[in-house]
């Protein structure tokens, strides 16, 4: 039971971590993505992308490398057909899962660094409005 709590307390401290250091989400590996058993909008975001480009990097290795062998006489066996498979699924998928989470981390922090420049306008605006007014129309503060 203690054990359980302890387990339990180590992933609400780790998940906290994540919410609040995007960075840290960005390092996750993609056996975390897949295989969580509660996947994130991102994380299904992220996974559905790299299958998607997965799946393209088959059927272009198909392509390329039949007409290759056709083109110049070699015969098709089982070998070519597990390294047009396997190959690009190996690669192809960590690599983009790890390339379309970067790329979704870099997107969140520039959504907060815009929101942060936003505010800070406001802020130098509402300044500059106070400091602009002349010392008889500024309100009187009480000592």
């Amino acid at each position: 039971m203690l054990d359980l709590a302890l387990r339990d307390r180590a992933g609400s401290a780790s998940r906290r971590c994540v919410q609040n250091n995007p960075n840290q989400a960005g390092n996750m590996s993609f056996s975390r993505i897949v295989y969580s058993n509660n996947m994130t909008p991102r994380s299904k975001r992220i996974l559905g992308k790299s299958t998607v480009v997965t799946i393209i990097a088959v059927v272009a290795t198909f392509g390329l490398s039949f007409t290759a062998r056709l083109g110049l006489q070699m015969p098709i066996d089982w070998l070519s057909w597990v390294e047009c498979t396997f190959i690009p699924i190996l690669i192809g998928l960590p690599v983009s899962a790890f390339i379309f989470t970067q790329g979704e981390t870099i997107q969140e922090t520039c959504d907060k660094l815009e929101k942060s420049y936003t505010a800070l306008r406001e802020a130098h605006d509402r300044l500059t409005f106070v400091t602009s007014q002349r010392p008889d129309d500024r309100p009187s503060q009480s000592r």
